[in-house]
């Protein structure tokens, strides 16, 4: 091998996600569209809510309309999956969405036609 491209690194990538869903016991579903691309995890570190988010392939640093767009999709969908567990049904009964968000982390990165951002530094979509 001479050299180190684009397509090369996405495999080794796609490779190490395998070995790590593999080992850790997650599960994992391949995105079926071409204009996101969504990851969340549990977040153990503290009780906020962490994000990583790149709009049309820039890192905006603060949480964006697209972030509260997808956290409203996914944490009610959340708990609905917690609370139908055999196991957790009790503990889960006063479980609210915003508790989970409390203990996610969720990476995004999106396409938006005609994006807008706060300034020319871009930390914020609006």
């Amino acid at each position: 091998m001479d050299k180190f491209d684009d397509d090369d690194l996405v495999s080794l990538f796609k490779r190490c996600a395998y070995n790590v869903v593999m080992s850790a016991g997650c599960n994992v579903t391949p995105n079926v569209n071409d204009c996101w691309d969504i990851g969340v995890a549990k977040n153990d570190h503290n009780n906020d809510f962490q994000q990583t988010n790149f709009v049309n392939s820039i890192l905006t640093s603060e949480h964006d309309k697209h972030i509260d767009y997808i956290t409203e999709q996914i944490c009610p969908k959340l708990v609905e999956h917690i609370k139908q567990k055999s196991e957790a049904a009790a503990a889960a009964e006063n479980l609210k969405p915003m508790q989970v968000e409390n203990h996610s982390f969720i990476c995004v990165s999106c396409l938006i036609e005609y994006a807008e951002f706060e300034s020319q530094a871009k930390p914020k979509q609006i």
